[in-house]
């Protein structure tokens, strides 16, 4: 006896059927709701079927667009698009391609242009290979174009604004070490694509030596930390083709990552600012060499003062995890310590003798007259900067125990680098030729410093300039022979 088979549907045929008969029905709706207009071309007798919607996209009402041929079509595009979509529909006919995506631009009813999005593919060919149907669809893209051209603009004018401010751009690959740099990077060292550096091993060739070591073991960090919202940023001096060394910044993002999440990939720009830091360095030591020619002092104190401080901090930039940028630019504020001075009477400021109680109080406002006069500054353009000058200017003179003015600050209420900052002006203080004093020698202000004498520093500070005030001579003098050569 034979087996009758069970040809039943199961209950998931039925419900894929139900699905596919939902869509055909609704189909018109669909295709309505995302906008696509949808188009059926017959080469052989011309005749092209539109959808409702793509005569709505061409700003017509359903079956007012004239006529459904070729001519029809060609008065529908742009005449300066019509070659370009013609040699395309040319290459579906011929066999070159069965399908394509393009973008051109139609005229409207209104005579509004729009840009539209063609997609169409050969439905059927004879026997010579020829197309004799091709199908298609298109949709309005006017507001993408719209952002692409402003987009366009925008980096156009990125591009020229990168030229003009002296932005260059390079990319680094961390698993090659590869470099690759942009044209506005090259001009502004002066060197062509093959004179650059290739990796980054071999970029201490552009960078001064020491700029460049502190450099690598910053971003070997900050490559190791992967934080992928940090932003290295580092103030060094690079080498041009020609000339001096030009003050640049270089900030660093890292970009991409491999699967596993390491960074394989670094995007940089270097801005050229060696003019503004040129200039604020000028501008500085004006204003401050007026301070020290008007105390009858050399405008050498504000240099030593800078340098000084800087060598103070670099002791102590483990202990408080200062790094070698904010070291550099507290040792700039620094030179403004003796602002205040300005304000001081001459026969106080220049008495050749010792100040009365009542001299020494009027002396002692000169920490609060440099506050004053640089919070009058109408314009400060970096905050941080006029921060640690003003807590410098203010606190110079506060001492560790709490015996200093003018606020009677105790220990870690005074700032690492108004202490670093005291410091330094007491000892080249010490150390120089005042209008009421000749100058000590370095062992006597070694001496001096260390025995209390010239109040009470902090104890990591002391034990610091215990084990290398005796190299402190040749630091100075390396750092001033520094800044002659450059």
């Amino acid at each position: 006896m034979s087996e009758k088979k069970n040809h039943s549907i199961s209950p998931s045929s039925k419900q894929q059927d139900e699905t596919r008969r939902h869509f055909a029905n609704n189909l018109d709706t669909i295709i309505k709701a995302t906008g696509i207009g949808m188009w059926d071309w017959d080469i052989k007798t011309g005749h092209i079927v539109h959808s409702g919607q793509f005569e709505r996209i061409a700003g017509y009402d359903d079956g007012e667009m004239p006529g459904a041929d070729t001519s029809a079509r060609d008065k529908l595009i742009l005449p300066a698009d019509r070659k370009h979509a013609d040699d395309i529909i040319a290459a579906c006919i011929n066999g070159e391609i069965d399908n394509y995506e393009t973008e051109f631009r139609i005229v409207c009813k209104n005579g509004d242009i729009k840009w539209i999005q063609d997609r169409g593919a050969v439905a059927g060919r004879d026997e010579n290979g020829k197309a004799t149907r091709i199908v298609g669809m298109f949709y309005g893209i006017d507001r993408f174009k719209a952002t692409e051209a402003a987009l366009s603009a925008k980096l156009r004018m990125l591009d020229i604004v990168s030229g003009m401010s002296g932005l260059g751009t390079l990319e680094w690959d961390l698993l090659t070490g590869k470099l690759k740099f942009d044209d506005d990077f090259l001009l502004m060292f002066g060197y062509k694509e093959n004179e650059v550096a290739e990796t980054f091993d071999v970029l201490d060739r552009y960078i001064e030596s020491e700029d460049f070591a502190q450099m690598s073991r910053e971003l070997a960090r900050f490559v190791s930390a992967n934080d992928k919202d940090a932003v290295y940023s580092k103030q060094v001096r690079a080498r041009p083709k020609k000339g001096n060394f030009l003050w640049v910044v270089a900030t660093a993002r890292i970009v991409e990552w491999d699967n596993e999440g390491r960074p394989t990939r670094i995007y940089a720009g270097v801005l050229n600012v060696d003019k503004l830091k040129r200039a604020n360095s000028f501008l500085i030591d004006v204003l401050s060499t007026t301070v020290e020619f008007r105390n009858f002092e050399s405008g050498e104190h504000v240099k030593r003062m800078q340098n000084l401080t800087y060598i103070f901090l670099r002791m102590m930039q483990d202990e408080y995890r200062l790094k070698p940028d904010l070291i550099e630019t507290i040792a700039d504020a620094a030179v403004l310590h003796d602002i205040g001075k300005i304000a001081i009477p001459d026969s106080v400021l220049l008495k050749p003798g010792p100040l009365t109680k009542e001299e020494f109080e009027i002396m002692k406002t000169h920490t609060l007259r440099g506050c004053e006069i640089l919070k009058s500054l109408n314009y400060v353009p970096d905050q941080e900067y006029y921060k640690y000058c003003y807590e410098i200017c203010r606190h110079h003179h506060e001492r560790w125990d709490g015996n200093g003015y003018p606020d009677k600050l105790k220990g870690d209420e005074i700032s690492i680098w108004a202490q670093a900052a005291s410091l330094a002006d007491v000892y080249d203080a010490l150390t120089s030729d005042r209008v009421y004093k000749k100058a000590y020698s370095h062992d006597e202000a070694a001496a001096m410093i260390l025995g209390g004498e010239c109040g009470v520093f902090n104890p990591v500070l002391m034990d610091h300039f215990k084990s290398i005030h005796h190299d402190l001579p040749s630091l100075i003098a390396e750092m001033s022979t520094k800044e002659k050569v450059h």
